[in-house]
């Protein structure tokens, strides 16, 4: 049987968005839900919960005070926009690579208006659906967003662009908390088990991002992969049971704090490229020359090209 071209997909967190603008960190998001209840949590009550609960069960806290709903809570406060989409030349540089697939944890859309500055998250004309119920018919997801993504086209190119945790046009997909991870993992359970024969043999029909996860070379940027990112190390260590399985790249700068993160991945068969940067606690960190050589290590080493001409001279 002839041997398929792996798809490239390019996996992007939040570090692209704190990198550029004073956006919040999942942390901030947490602790301005807590201020709205200031009566009980004060200043002292919000950081020992933050620097003591894991993230998952801080958020799931957060979520749980009050009368309001999840998804009333997202719209009233805004707290997942980003700072107007500021400009990144980082992302811009990303975007342009002949990736086939983007994924990205983040629920706002910095990446599409990216793309295309008039990107309007109302506008449905450009979400995409492979998701089929059990008579065959096309249906909307409305939880989980498994095989749904934004088909985005500019002047000259179309991009897949799949938000793997939720988005904001759709409060109640975003992932966020134990209740929500509990039940992503499920679904993703449930996909490969319907997909996958004997487990570990593909049926490739790169149905949903876990398909393209599993099958395709992954580019990990920006994302620090903490261990709450239960779906995404479950789907680590699943692809290296998978018959004919992509290889997955992550960069991060080394750290003292990371190293059992590191060591993890490693063993997840993940390549792990600080390339010769490390963080040190307490000291400023460069991002920028960090992302710059990310670039370089994309174009020069894992074979990666621009889309447009413009781009050739950082080649």
């Amino acid at each position: 049987m002839a041997r398929t071209k792996k798809k490239k997909i390019l996996l992007l967190g939040n570090g692209m968005n704190l990198y550029v603008a004073n956006n919040k960190s999942n942390s901030e998001i947490i602790d301005d839900l807590f201020k709205k209840y200031k009566r009980q949590f004060n200043k002292v009550d919000r950081e020992k919960i933050l620097r003591e609960l894991p993230y998952t069960l801080a958020a799931t806290l957060s979520l749980s005070i009050g009368n309001k709903t999840k998804k009333e809570k997202i719209e009233s406060t805004k707290l997942l926009e980003i700072d107007k989409y500021k400009e990144n030349d980082v992302l811009k540089k990303l975007i342009q690579m002949t990736f086939d697939e983007i994924f990205t944890t983040n629920y706002t859309y910095e990446v599409e208006t990216t793309i295309k500055p008039s990107f309007d998250q109302n506008d449905k004309s450009h979400i995409m659906t492979s998701y089929r119920d059990k008579n065959g018919k096309t249906r909307k997801e409305s939880k989980y967003f498994l095989q749904t993504w934004n088909q985005i086209s500019n002047d000259v190119e179309t991009y897949n662009i799949w938000h793997i945790h939720g988005e904001l046009r759709n409060p109640n997909s975003v992932v966020y908390g134990i209740t929500d991870y509990n039940g992503l993992i499920c679904k993703v359970n449930n996909y490969i088990n319907k997909q996958y024969q004997s487990g570990n043999t593909v049926l490739l029909n790169n149905n949903s991002w876990i398909d393209h996860f599993l099958n395709g070379d992954v580019y990990i940027v920006g994302l620090g992969l903490s261990f709450y990112e239960y779906d995404l190390w479950q789907l680590l260590f699943k692809k290296m049971s998978v018959e004919g399985h992509g290889k997955t790249v992550f960069y991060e700068p080394e750290s003292d704090k990371e190293w059992a993160k590191h060591r993890a991945l490693e063993l997840a068969k993940v390549k792990v490229y600080n390339l010769g940067h490390k963080q040190i606690q307490n000291e400023e960190f460069d991002y920028h020359k960090f992302y710059d050589d990310v670039i370089i290590d994309l174009t020069k080493k894992q074979g990666l090209q621009y889309r447009n001409e413009k781009y050739q001279k950082h080649i």
